[in-house]
């Protein structure tokens, strides 16, 4: 994603050598402060985990260690942090069912003596319990070069879980296609035993009562997720979603490639179906589900399934908005009051030399559209030198709007 990004600002920077004086232009070095400095105690560190002082960032977001007691994950997002550390709370379960008289119908025989020892599973997540570039870096250094030319191509094989799998994933409350490998790990070691017919979905019910949901919700999506059954096969999920779409007035080429594209989780694609599904007036999907068709890292699917919430999320709470538009190989979203509304997923923005090259791109391309200005709504924090030189041009800029747009705090 990283490479992705840099492309389409490396477009971007070429427009801004042409169009834009660099005299006295003083550009920042983006820099992340400690993990104290922009995390809650709470999220800090817990019973099992512990999140590294040390925090990474590629002008975009921030790049997290999760030290736990089950190993360490990255974390690309303070967005994504918050549901690594949900999940490891599900980790701590796990390892306990594990534990119980190795399966062999232990859990079953011990009875209501077990489940009262479990019954406190992961209420609070946050309380109980690598590189600093992402591919979301290098979408952002791509973005100048894909606002002014073509190209790209999608469509793979979907994801594979073992239906087993799925089954226990929702019984502990964490997605069943989840990126994070120390989770994916313990769920192929819960499933094997299953199989084996050491443990049973009634017996884990038993053991975790009330446990969907609770990685889901760390991270907001839990009401647009409630009808979507994640113990689905990935084909059933991908057939469901293409139907959607293909009734929204996607075509079916681009409806085809978007659930075909391997870069996204089926959950990842069911949150931005939903997400669209939530604008049902909103015109011209077809360009939104298109753009993200092209999408090849995780870290950038991950970005822009919220980016969809983020429209969403504007639509019901600030402004109607009347359709998506192309720009560039980019995307963005037109109002009811006729401006063009960008919206970005990120932890923080920086004015650099690869952001002035965007911000003249899209202000070039926004003077041909049929537009009465721009607008751009950050989920998290902007410099100051990035607002005043964007607000400088007729920018309406809008930070921290991950709690308005996103229902959630990052």
């Amino acid at each position: 994603m990283r490479q992705g990004i840099q492309a389409a600002m490396a477009g971007l920077f070429l427009v801004f050598l042409l169009g834009v004086p660099q005299a006295g232009s003083a550009y920042e070095t983006p820099v992340a402060p400690s993990a104290s400095a922009i995390l809650p105690g709470p999220m800090l560190s817990g019973p099992n985990f512990v999140v590294d002082p040390v925090v990474g960032t590629d002008g975009y977001l921030y790049v997290y260690t999760l030290h736990t007691n089950f190993g360490d994950v990255r974390a690309a997002s303070t967005a994504q942090l918050a549901t690594r550390i949900a999940e490891t709370a599900a980790l701590a379960k796990m390892e306990q069912v594990s534990s119980l008289q190795e399966f062999g119908g232990g859990i079953v025989q011990k009875g209501e003596q077990t489940v009262q020892g479990a019954v406190n599973l992961i209420q609070n997540p946050l309380g109980t319990i690598s590189g600093a570039f992402t591919g979301v870096g290098r979408m952002f250094t791509s973005m100048s070069q894909d606002l002014t030319s073509g190209g790209g191509s999608a469509g793979a094989k979907l994801l594979g879980v073992p239906a087993l799998a799925r089954q226990y994933a929702v019984q502990f409350g964490v997605d069943p296609y989840t990126t994070n490998p120390l989770v994916q790990a313990r769920l192929t070691a819960l499933a094997q035993a299953g199989a084996a017919g050491n443990i049973t979905g009634t017996a884990l019910a038993a053991l975790i009562p009330g446990g969907v949901g609770i990685a889901v919700s760390a991270v907001g999506t839990t009401a647009t997720l409630n009808t979507i059954d994640l113990t689905a096969s990935p084909v059933t999920i991908a057939q469901q979603n293409q139907a959607l779409l293909t009734g929204m007035g996607v075509s079916a080429d681009a409806a085809s490639y978007f659930v075909g594209n391997q870069a996204f989780t089926p959950t990842q694609q069911s949150r931005i179906v939903a997400a669209l599904a939530n604008m049902p007036a909103v015109g011209n999907k077809n360009a939104f589900i298109s753009f993200l068709a092209d999408t090849g890292d995780p870290d950038v699917a991950y970005f822009r399934q919220r980016m969809a919430q983020m429209y969403a999320g504007y639509h019901a709470g600030v402004s109607p908005l009347t359709g998506f538009v192309p720009v560039g190989r980019h995307v963005a979203a037109i109002n009811a009051a006729g401006k063009l509304v960008l919206v970005f997923p990120t932890d923080c923005f920086f004015w650099t030399e690869t952001n002035a090259a965007i911000a003249q791109a899209f202000n070039t391309l926004a003077q041909t559209m049929p537009t009465s200005g721009v607008e751009i709504w950050a989920a998290g924090r902007v410099s100051p030198a990035f607002a005043r030189h964007l607000r400088a041009m007729g920018w309406t800029v809008r930070e921290n709007s991950a709690q308005r747009l996103l229902g959630q705090p990052y």
